[in-house]
Protein backbone atom coordinates (compact mmCIF):
# COMPACT_ATOMS: atom_id res chain seq x y z
CA UNK A 1 0.00 0.00 0.00
CA UNK A 2 2.89 2.39 0.74
CA UNK A 3 4.46 1.86 -2.26
CA UNK A 4 1.35 2.21 -4.51
CA UNK A 5 0.96 5.25 -2.31
CA UNK A 6 4.32 6.81 -3.08
CA UNK A 7 3.70 5.68 -6.83
CA UNK A 8 0.67 8.05 -7.16
CA UNK A 9 2.71 10.57 -5.65
CA UNK A 10 5.54 10.85 -7.47
CA UNK A 11 4.21 12.91 -10.39
CA UNK A 12 2.58 15.25 -8.04
CA UNK A 13 6.16 16.06 -6.17
CA UNK A 14 7.65 16.48 -9.18
CA UNK A 15 4.76 19.09 -10.72
CA UNK A 16 5.11 21.03 -7.26
CA UNK A 17 8.81 20.94 -7.83
CA UNK A 18 8.02 22.42 -11.42
CA UNK A 19 5.34 24.82 -10.49
CA UNK A 20 7.90 26.08 -7.18
CA UNK A 21 10.05 26.80 -9.97
CA UNK A 22 8.26 28.55 -12.26
CA UNK A 23 6.77 31.10 -9.06
CA UNK A 24 10.38 31.36 -7.94
CA UNK A 25 11.24 32.82 -11.45
CA UNK A 26 7.72 35.09 -11.61
CA UNK A 27 8.23 36.30 -8.25
CA UNK A 28 12.28 37.61 -9.04
CA UNK A 29 11.22 38.47 -12.59
CA UNK A 30 12.37 42.00 -13.60
CA UNK A 31 9.97 43.52 -16.28
CA UNK A 32 12.13 45.09 -18.31
CA UNK A 33 15.85 43.89 -19.41
CA UNK A 34 18.32 45.88 -21.53
CA UNK A 35 21.54 43.86 -23.01
CA UNK A 36 24.72 45.01 -24.92
CA UNK A 37 27.17 42.50 -26.74
CA UNK A 38 30.33 43.42 -28.44
CA UNK A 39 30.63 41.30 -31.33
CA UNK A 40 34.20 39.69 -32.39
CA UNK A 41 33.51 37.83 -35.39
CA UNK A 42 35.49 36.82 -38.61
CA UNK A 43 33.42 36.13 -42.03
CA UNK A 44 34.14 33.65 -44.93
CA UNK A 45 32.15 33.75 -48.21
CA UNK A 46 32.15 31.10 -51.09
CA UNK A 47 33.10 32.04 -54.75
CA UNK A 48 35.56 35.29 -53.77
CA UNK A 49 38.62 33.28 -55.52
CA UNK A 50 40.31 36.09 -57.32
CA UNK A 51 42.96 34.59 -59.43
CA UNK A 52 45.45 31.61 -60.24
CA UNK A 53 48.63 31.72 -59.65
CA UNK A 54 51.50 29.22 -61.66
CA UNK A 55 54.78 28.78 -62.04
CA UNK A 56 54.45 28.25 -66.24
CA UNK A 57 53.83 31.05 -67.43
CA UNK A 58 51.11 32.02 -70.42
CA UNK A 59 50.17 27.81 -71.17
CA UNK A 60 48.53 27.59 -68.13
CA UNK A 61 49.78 24.33 -66.89
CA UNK A 62 48.96 23.68 -63.01
CA UNK A 63 53.23 23.41 -62.13
CA UNK A 64 52.77 24.57 -58.45
CA UNK A 65 49.36 26.59 -58.85
CA UNK A 66 47.79 27.90 -56.43
CA UNK A 67 44.13 29.69 -55.99
CA UNK A 68 43.99 33.04 -54.62
CA UNK A 69 40.93 34.45 -52.13
CA UNK A 70 40.17 36.74 -50.39
CA UNK A 71 42.20 37.01 -46.37
CA UNK A 72 39.23 37.65 -44.29
CA UNK A 73 39.57 39.90 -41.11
CA UNK A 74 38.24 39.83 -37.60
CA UNK A 75 36.38 42.89 -36.80
CA UNK A 76 34.05 44.01 -33.89
CA UNK A 77 30.24 44.77 -34.40
CA UNK A 78 27.39 44.92 -31.83
CA UNK A 79 24.18 43.76 -30.78
CA UNK A 80 21.38 45.54 -28.60
CA UNK A 81 18.56 44.15 -26.97
CA UNK A 82 15.55 45.23 -24.97
CA UNK A 83 12.98 42.88 -23.57
CA UNK A 84 9.91 43.27 -21.94
CA UNK A 85 8.86 40.21 -19.54
CA UNK A 86 5.10 39.79 -18.34
CA UNK A 87 6.32 37.18 -15.62
CA UNK A 88 3.19 35.02 -16.94
CA UNK A 89 2.10 35.31 -20.63
CA UNK A 90 5.99 35.58 -22.56
CA UNK A 91 8.24 38.16 -22.96
CA UNK A 92 8.75 40.56 -25.79
CA UNK A 93 12.14 40.97 -27.61
CA UNK A 94 13.36 43.62 -29.94
CA UNK A 95 16.58 43.04 -31.10
CA UNK A 96 19.15 44.86 -33.62
CA UNK A 97 22.82 43.58 -34.90
CA UNK A 98 25.07 45.01 -36.70
CA UNK A 99 28.27 43.81 -38.17
CA UNK A 100 30.54 45.27 -40.89
CA UNK A 101 33.80 43.51 -41.74
CA UNK A 102 36.66 43.49 -44.95
CA UNK A 103 38.84 41.56 -46.32
CA UNK A 104 41.59 41.63 -48.67
CA UNK A 105 44.35 40.03 -50.60
CA UNK A 106 46.99 40.67 -53.36
CA UNK A 107 49.84 38.67 -55.43
CA UNK A 108 52.37 39.16 -58.04
CA UNK A 109 54.60 37.41 -60.50
CA UNK A 110 57.75 37.25 -61.98
CA UNK A 111 58.35 34.91 -64.83
CA UNK A 112 57.66 32.67 -65.88
CA UNK A 113 55.17 32.92 -63.16
CA UNK A 114 51.38 34.16 -64.88
CA UNK A 115 48.16 35.12 -63.02
CA UNK A 116 44.81 34.66 -64.29
CA UNK A 117 42.18 36.52 -62.96
CA UNK A 118 39.16 34.68 -62.65
CA UNK A 119 36.76 37.18 -63.23
CA UNK A 120 37.75 38.83 -65.91
CA UNK A 121 35.52 38.50 -69.29
CA UNK A 122 36.79 36.20 -71.54
CA UNK A 123 35.89 38.54 -74.44
CA UNK A 124 38.60 41.26 -73.16
CA UNK A 125 41.61 39.47 -75.10
CA UNK A 126 44.30 39.92 -72.42
CA UNK A 127 46.99 37.52 -71.69
CA UNK A 128 47.55 36.91 -67.99
CA UNK A 129 48.78 39.53 -65.41
CA UNK A 130 51.68 40.24 -63.26
CA UNK A 131 49.91 41.77 -60.51
CA UNK A 132 46.41 41.56 -58.87
CA UNK A 133 44.32 42.69 -55.71
CA UNK A 134 41.22 42.29 -54.35
CA UNK A 135 38.97 43.62 -51.33
CA UNK A 136 35.74 42.53 -50.55
CA UNK A 137 33.36 44.50 -48.01
CA UNK A 138 30.29 43.12 -46.13
CA UNK A 139 27.39 45.28 -44.07
CA UNK A 140 25.38 42.97 -41.90
CA UNK A 141 21.78 44.38 -40.16
CA UNK A 142 19.79 42.03 -38.69
CA UNK A 143 16.55 43.31 -37.00
CA UNK A 144 14.20 40.97 -34.78
CA UNK A 145 11.33 41.86 -33.06
CA UNK A 146 10.33 38.44 -30.74
CA UNK A 147 7.43 36.96 -28.96
CA UNK A 148 8.53 34.11 -26.40
CA UNK A 149 7.28 32.06 -23.74
CA UNK A 150 8.92 30.50 -20.51
CA UNK A 151 8.83 27.38 -19.22
CA UNK A 152 10.80 24.86 -16.92
CA UNK A 153 10.70 21.09 -16.77
CA UNK A 154 13.02 21.11 -14.29
CA UNK A 155 13.81 23.32 -11.59
CA UNK A 156 17.77 23.24 -13.57
CA UNK A 157 16.92 23.99 -16.83
CA UNK A 158 14.99 26.97 -18.43
CA UNK A 159 13.55 26.75 -21.91
CA UNK A 160 11.78 29.92 -24.28
CA UNK A 161 11.09 29.11 -27.53
CA UNK A 162 10.12 32.26 -29.18
CA UNK A 163 9.02 33.10 -32.92
CA UNK A 164 9.84 36.79 -34.63
CA UNK A 165 9.18 38.66 -37.75
CA UNK A 166 12.95 39.30 -38.95
CA UNK A 167 13.88 41.73 -41.64
CA UNK A 168 18.14 41.80 -42.45
CA UNK A 169 20.42 44.15 -44.99
CA UNK A 170 23.35 42.19 -45.92
CA UNK A 171 25.33 44.81 -48.74
CA UNK A 172 28.42 43.73 -50.18
CA UNK A 173 31.02 45.14 -52.25
CA UNK A 174 33.61 43.15 -54.38
CA UNK A 175 36.64 44.71 -56.33
CA UNK A 176 39.46 43.07 -58.32
CA UNK A 177 42.14 44.80 -59.58
CA UNK A 178 45.08 43.22 -61.71
CA UNK A 179 47.82 44.55 -64.47
CA UNK A 180 50.64 43.53 -66.52
CA UNK A 181 49.28 41.55 -69.79
CA UNK A 182 49.01 42.76 -72.48
CA UNK A 183 46.07 43.10 -75.25
CA UNK A 184 45.59 40.26 -77.84
CA UNK A 185 44.59 40.59 -81.86
CA UNK A 186 46.28 43.65 -83.36
CA UNK A 187 48.59 46.03 -81.45
CA UNK A 188 49.97 44.61 -78.25
CA UNK A 189 49.01 47.16 -75.74
CA UNK A 190 49.78 46.83 -72.02
CA UNK A 191 47.29 46.32 -69.48
CA UNK A 192 47.56 49.31 -67.16
CA UNK A 193 44.24 48.92 -65.03
CA UNK A 194 41.62 45.77 -64.93
CA UNK A 195 39.19 46.61 -62.51
CA UNK A 196 36.36 44.72 -61.85
CA UNK A 197 33.33 46.11 -59.74
CA UNK A 198 31.07 44.11 -58.24
CA UNK A 199 27.93 44.76 -56.01
CA UNK A 200 25.76 41.91 -53.89
CA UNK A 201 22.96 43.32 -51.89
CA UNK A 202 20.28 41.71 -50.05
CA UNK A 203 17.45 42.81 -48.40
CA UNK A 204 14.27 40.10 -46.84
CA UNK A 205 11.99 40.12 -44.49
CA UNK A 206 10.43 36.67 -43.00
CA UNK A 207 9.30 34.67 -40.15
CA UNK A 208 11.99 33.16 -37.25
CA UNK A 209 11.83 30.56 -34.97
CA UNK A 210 14.20 29.33 -32.43
CA UNK A 211 14.53 28.18 -28.91
CA UNK A 212 16.93 29.32 -25.95
CA UNK A 213 17.96 27.24 -23.19
CA UNK A 214 19.81 27.69 -19.92
CA UNK A 215 21.29 25.38 -17.16
CA UNK A 216 21.04 26.41 -13.88
CA UNK A 217 24.63 25.11 -12.68
CA UNK A 218 23.97 27.17 -9.21
CA UNK A 219 25.05 30.63 -7.57
CA UNK A 220 23.90 32.68 -10.76
CA UNK A 221 26.04 30.43 -12.83
CA UNK A 222 24.73 28.37 -16.04
CA UNK A 223 25.41 27.12 -19.28
CA UNK A 224 23.41 28.06 -22.03
CA UNK A 225 22.64 27.24 -26.05
CA UNK A 226 20.38 28.70 -27.96
CA UNK A 227 19.22 28.04 -32.23
CA UNK A 228 17.05 29.72 -34.81
CA UNK A 229 15.88 29.67 -38.38
CA UNK A 230 14.71 32.20 -40.56
CA UNK A 231 13.44 32.65 -43.82
CA UNK A 232 13.77 35.73 -45.73
CA UNK A 233 11.89 36.53 -48.68
CA UNK A 234 13.63 39.47 -50.52
CA UNK A 235 15.43 41.24 -53.10
CA UNK A 236 19.08 41.15 -54.60
CA UNK A 237 20.53 43.90 -56.46
CA UNK A 238 23.54 43.21 -58.37
CA UNK A 239 25.90 44.83 -60.40
CA UNK A 240 29.26 44.14 -62.40
CA UNK A 241 31.21 46.24 -64.59
CA UNK A 242 34.62 45.89 -65.83
CA UNK A 243 36.90 48.14 -67.75
CA UNK A 244 40.48 47.43 -68.84
CA UNK A 245 42.88 51.12 -69.07
CA UNK A 246 45.38 50.25 -72.12
CA UNK A 247 48.59 51.69 -72.12
CA UNK A 248 48.51 55.17 -74.48
CA UNK A 249 44.27 54.28 -74.83
CA UNK A 250 42.37 56.83 -72.70
CA UNK A 251 39.64 56.62 -71.57
CA UNK A 252 39.42 52.93 -70.15
CA UNK A 253 37.91 50.54 -72.47
CA UNK A 254 34.03 48.78 -70.80
CA UNK A 255 33.88 45.07 -71.11
CA UNK A 256 31.06 44.03 -68.62
CA UNK A 257 28.37 46.91 -67.43
CA UNK A 258 25.51 45.09 -65.93
CA UNK A 259 23.53 47.24 -63.69
CA UNK A 260 20.02 46.06 -63.21
CA UNK A 261 20.37 42.74 -62.27
CA UNK A 262 17.58 42.58 -59.44
CA UNK A 263 15.07 39.25 -58.58
CA UNK A 264 13.44 38.29 -55.69
CA UNK A 265 14.40 34.92 -53.78
CA UNK A 266 13.95 33.17 -50.38
CA UNK A 267 16.91 32.87 -48.45
CA UNK A 268 17.75 30.51 -44.94
CA UNK A 269 19.90 31.77 -43.02
CA UNK A 270 21.06 29.88 -38.97
CA UNK A 271 21.81 31.35 -35.70
CA UNK A 272 23.75 29.35 -33.30
CA UNK A 273 25.04 30.29 -29.91
CA UNK A 274 26.68 28.15 -26.93
CA UNK A 275 27.87 30.07 -23.95
CA UNK A 276 28.58 30.57 -20.11
CA UNK A 277 26.60 33.34 -18.26
CA UNK A 278 26.84 35.00 -15.09
CA UNK A 279 24.06 36.61 -13.59
CA UNK A 280 23.28 38.53 -9.69
CA UNK A 281 19.59 39.17 -8.55
CA UNK A 282 19.22 41.81 -5.58
CA UNK A 283 17.08 43.88 -4.64
CA UNK A 284 14.44 41.81 -3.12
CA UNK A 285 14.32 40.64 -7.05
CA UNK A 286 13.98 44.33 -8.18
CA UNK A 287 17.24 44.50 -10.34
CA UNK A 288 19.16 41.98 -12.28
CA UNK A 289 23.09 42.15 -13.50
CA UNK A 290 24.96 39.73 -16.16
CA UNK A 291 27.50 38.84 -17.89
CA UNK A 292 28.00 36.14 -20.65
CA UNK A 293 30.71 34.55 -23.14
CA UNK A 294 29.67 32.53 -25.83
CA UNK A 295 30.82 30.93 -29.26
CA UNK A 296 28.21 31.82 -32.00
CA UNK A 297 28.20 31.02 -35.71
CA UNK A 298 25.91 32.24 -38.54
CA UNK A 299 24.98 30.36 -41.65
CA UNK A 300 23.83 32.51 -44.50
CA UNK A 301 22.88 29.76 -47.75
CA UNK A 302 23.57 31.51 -50.96
CA UNK A 303 24.18 34.62 -50.75
CA UNK A 304 26.75 35.19 -53.28
CA UNK A 305 24.66 35.73 -56.33
CA UNK A 306 27.07 37.03 -58.43
CA UNK A 307 27.98 35.79 -62.19
CA UNK A 308 31.30 34.54 -63.82
CA UNK A 309 31.60 34.67 -67.57
CA UNK A 310 33.06 31.82 -69.19
CA UNK A 311 33.10 31.47 -73.05
CA UNK A 312 34.04 34.17 -75.13
CA UNK A 313 32.05 33.37 -78.44
CA UNK A 314 29.03 33.20 -76.68
CA UNK A 315 29.41 36.41 -74.01
CA UNK A 316 25.94 35.25 -72.02
CA UNK A 317 26.96 31.95 -71.34
CA UNK A 318 27.58 32.33 -67.21
CA UNK A 319 28.23 30.22 -64.23
CA UNK A 320 26.10 31.28 -60.95
CA UNK A 321 28.36 31.51 -57.84
CA UNK A 322 25.76 30.91 -55.21
CA UNK A 323 27.84 30.38 -52.46
CA UNK A 324 27.41 30.55 -48.68
CA UNK A 325 28.33 33.12 -46.15
CA UNK A 326 29.43 32.10 -42.72
CA UNK A 327 30.29 34.04 -40.01
CA UNK A 328 31.56 32.83 -36.55
CA UNK A 329 33.06 34.55 -33.66
CA UNK A 330 32.93 35.28 -29.75
CA UNK A 331 29.75 37.19 -28.34
CA UNK A 332 30.28 39.21 -25.22
CA UNK A 333 27.32 40.23 -23.30
CA UNK A 334 26.31 42.84 -20.56
CA UNK A 335 22.76 42.93 -18.96
CA UNK A 336 20.75 44.77 -16.53
CA UNK A 337 17.34 44.20 -15.85
CA UNK A 338 14.66 46.31 -13.39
Amino acid sequence: MKKTLLTFLAPLTLLAADESCCDSYNDCCMNWKFAISPLLWQAHEEGLDYAIKNQSGLAFINNNGNVKRIDFDWEWGVRLNLEYDTCCIGDLEVEWTYFRTTGKDSTSAIFPEAIFPVWTIPGSSITPSTKAKANWKLILNLLDLRLGAHYCPTCFLELRPFLALATGWLDQKFNIDASGGVSQGGAALTVLDDDIDMKNDFWGIGPKFGLKTNWNLGCGFSLFGNGNITILYGEFDLSQKEKILFEGLTPATTYLDIRKDKFWLSRVYLDFILGFRWEWIFCCGDYSLGFETAWENLFFFGQNQLMRFTDDTNPGIQLPVKGDLTIQGLTLTASFGF
